[in-house]
């Protein structure tokens, strides 16, 4: 596969910069209070740039020294329009991934603020279906598939100016460099969704050549979560240190010990306290 990253806006000027960063966010369907959220907190990065007679463009030292100046402090938020402070370390966060990738990621993306080219919309719809009746998934996972192939859909859109005809092996590069932010799992279902995509586009002669096999394989260690068994020396040594000489420690006692003989969740370790006190509290007040 061939390499890239996302095209860079960091040699782009300080002020030019955040007036993309904004058209972006604007793009996006962020809402007026968010907007003007990001543009204080950019305002005051140019403004404190400006001052302090520094390069005139944005740099992981602009940053750090940004927000050691403007350090959150209680008695400072609270004051009447220093609310913004509050927000200045993910708002850096977010211009700096934007001089980086020229893209904003949103934590929670808004479906219908993309707006697709009527061709793409009419494709997703034809390989939901596909989804529904060939490889007979699952009710929901269609819909999950679809949402993000919208996002990618819409990078060949807005980004790269392509059709689907017109895709090309260095755009699916980009993409996936524009999703580094993501965990590894993540990226790895990313891309496996994108791959069938690319093959139904193939099989639809709408891609003349198949390019699912210009994507990468994503890598998950195997040791990337929490191990679902605990050694049985380790449970002896846990539920030694509990303190069982007053109340508490002997209801944390039996919650670990419930947990440790029948695998509960904490979820339903909660509700059987729950429902155990419920019954406690009846019996009392009958």
């Amino acid at each position: 596969m061939e390499q890239s990253h996302c095209p860079t806006s960091q040699d782009l000027p300080l002020k030019q910069l955040v007036a993309d960063a904004l058209g972006e966010i604007e793009r996006l369907g962020y809402s007026r209070r968010l907007r003007h959220r990001y543009r204080t907190i950019w305002n005051h990065l140019i403004e404190f740039s400006r001052r302090g007679q520094l390069r005139d463009n944005f740099s992981a030292d602009l940053a750090a020294r940004f927000l050691k100046e403007y350090r959150v402090r209680d008695e400072q938020v609270d004051k009447l329009g220093e609310g913004w402070r509050r927000h200045a370390v993910f708002g850096v966060r977010v211009l700096s991934d934007f001089a980086k990738n020229g893209r904003i990621e949103r934590a929670s993306t808004e479906m219908e603020a993309i707006h697709l080219l009527p061709a793409m919309q009419n494709i997703l719809r034809d390989y939901k279906q596909y989804c529904r009746d060939r490889l007979h998934l699952r009710p929901w996972t269609p819909h999950r598939r679809t949402t993000e192939l919208t996002i990618f859909l819409d990078f060949l859109h807005s980004r790269k100016a392509r059709t689907l005809e017109e895709i090309q092996a260095l755009d699916l590069s980009e993409f996936v460099s524009c999703r580094d932010h993501l965990q590894p799992k993540t990226v790895a279902r990313i891309v496996s969704d994108v791959r069938s995509f690319l093959r139904f586009l193939t099989m639809r002669g709408i891609l003349q050549k198949d390019l699912s096999v210009e994507l990468p394989k994503i890598r998950v260690p195997r040791d990337a979560t929490i191990p679902s068994v605990w050694d049985h020396e380790l449970v002896v040594r846990l539920l030694g240190a509990v303190d069982r000489s007053s109340a508490k420690g002997k209801r944390d006692y039996a919650i670990l010990l419930l947990a440790c003989r029948l695998g509960l969740r904490a979820g339903d370790i909660r509700t059987m306290i729950q429902s155990t006190l419920r019954s406690r509290a009846f019996s009392l007040l009958s």
